[in-house]
């Protein structure tokens, strides 16, 4: 389906410029990762995506601009738009968030033993839905499960990243070239990543604005 009547108005709008929070590094935050439960783009050869690494880990069907600043979960079909998605943690609330930036085809989730909804209408970007343990995320035709175990825990047999079940992020090429990726699943919180924890302020301003 083609988008022409795309509005990038209607996206997420994020903020110009800001604040880098010092030692981003540090910034605690839950264990998550992404279970893929069936795909239509992806092989479930790989089955984990390891979000606690980063701040924020958008999905879309391209590749992310030199312009953005995050890693990018890619779903190569027409049914998922170029930029559809973000996941991030909200530090404030010690959750992990999830919003629809304004895609076509919406983004649905589904709680443990209830039933699936669609975030916002088409064009629209929806509020931050916050995410809990074993709720599915749907986009597109790709079906994945968060896991977030507490730290004593630890990772399940599912969802225990490795060297041989990690789906890759894609970076922008600008941030790709001077990140150097540690062999297995560790990864570094980068300065630029720390920025992202103050983009979400946004969210008490759509919550006030709705009131």
């Amino acid at each position: 389906m083609a988008e022409r009547d795309y509005d990038p108005s209607l996206e997420f709008p994020g903020f110009e410029n800001p604040e880098e929070p010092e030692q981003a590094s540090q910034i605690k935050r839950q264990p998550f990762s992404l279970v893929l439960l069936k795909s239509a783009v992806l092989s479930t050869k790989r089955r984990v995506v390891d979000i606690t690494q980063h701040l924020e880990v958008s999905i879309g069907r391209d590749r992310p601009t030199g312009s953005s600043s995050s890693p990018r979960l890619r779903l190569k079909e027409m049914a998922v738009s170029k930029y559809h998605a973000i996941l991030y943690w909200d530090a404030q609330r010690d959750m992990w968030g999830l919003v629809d930036v304004g895609s076509v085809h919406g983004t649905f989730v589904q709680a443990e033993g209830g039933a699936s909804r669609r975030l916002s209408p088409p064009k629209v970007a929806s509020h931050p839905h916050f995410l809990r343990h074993l709720d599915v995320i749907t986009i597109g035709g790709t079906h994945l499960q968060c896991h977030m175990h507490p730290g004593k825990e630890g990772a399940c047999s599912q969802c225990e990243p490795n060297a041989s079940n990690l789906i890759p992020l894609t970076y922008p090429d600008a941030i790709a070239q001077k990140e150097s990726v540690p062999e297995g699943h560790q990864g570094t919180t980068t300065v630029h990543e720390g920025r992202l924890a103050h983009q979400y302020m946004w969210t008490e301003l759509l919550y006030a604005e709705n009131i």
